[in-house]
């Protein structure tokens, strides 16, 4: 995948984890370390798909194409 699509798709990741986290984070700030990790391992495991090339997002490949 080329760098932009990719990089957007990453951004992406992050915003939906992190309206899924929003009141988690609020309510519990105890907890920020192990959230760290987990969206440390969510987004290296998303890195590695984008990196393989695959996909289960229709959208990643419509930006792939756009891209070009």
């Amino acid at each position: 995948m080329d760098y932009e699509p990719a990089m957007n798709d990453l951004k992406e990741t992050w915003a939906d984890w992190l309206m899924q986290n929003e009141k988690r984070i609020q309510t519990n700030p105890e907890e920020v370390e192990t959230m760290k990790r987990e969206l440390d391992e969510l987004i290296e495991n998303r890195t590695a798909e984008l990196l393989a090339n695959k996909s289960d997002d229709f959208y990643d490949y419509m930006r792939q194409a756009l891209a070009r």
